[in-house]
């Protein structure tokens, strides 16, 4: 009865689906992806593209806590091992950390941009959401900022010069905000070393920037 039992599960094990490398794998690849979408130069084309110019009171940082110029370290000590860390193999002066994370009880993705080991960039990318919710995270950044947009895209700025840009497409709602920087320098700028990639998937969510 002990070996007809152990045959079972030897069996069963043996007939399981082989995909759990090939899902890892292709988590990887999401975030590698996901990273070159929301990359320095994605934020710097922003920059051009927009037009309308909306002015908050209020200061753009991450939290009253973490603010720009932030080193990695620290932020890690707050939040925790991040699910994916990348560093440039065209700049390694260029890190990038994603977080998962919630904002007004949507999911979102957070990327974090670090330069010379201060934080520089970082955006909220919302990709699932019914017209209510998209409706729901506008109003989040009216509450916020205190500003109405009219126009699809636009920028706040803030008494420090540093700035916020909305996105407001179809398929997502991203806010990218920027430290008063010059991205054409990080856009441009070349430095090698000999880097290696960490990643993990571990499940652990950011809590919300505000």
């Amino acid at each position: 009865m002990k070996f007809l039992l152990l045959t079972t599960r030897i069996n069963s094990l043996l007939n399981k689906p082989k995909n759990f490398k090939k899902n890892k794998n292709f988590s990887k690849q999401a975030y590698r992806r996901f990273i070159k979408k929301y990359d320095v130069t994605h934020f710097h084309s922003l920059t051009n593209q927009t037009k309308t110019v909306l002015y908050s009171l209020n200061e753009l940082k991450f939290n009253s806590i973490v603010d720009f110029n932030t080193p990695p370290l620290l932020f890690k000590n707050f939040y925790g091992k991040p699910d994916f860390t990348y560093t440039s193999p065209e700049n390694t002066f260029i890190n990038t950390v994603v977080y998962k994370t919630k904002i007004r009880g949507m999911k979102a993705r957070c990327s974090l941009i670090f330069y010379k080991n201060k934080l520089v960039l970082f955006n909220y990318v919302f990709t699932k959401f019914s017209e209510i919710e998209r409706a729901k995270i506008m109003d989040y950044s009216v509450q916020k900022f205190g500003n109405k947009p009219d126009k699809i895209n636009y920028k706040i700025i803030d008494k420090n010069n540093n700035y916020l840009i909305i996105e407001d497409l179809d398929s997502e709602i991203t806010f990218n905000f920027h430290c008063n920087i010059s991205l054409q320098k990080l856009v441009t700028e070349k430095h090698y070393r000999e880097i290696q990639e960490n990643y993990s998937a571990i499940g652990f969510k950011l809590e919300p920037a505000y």
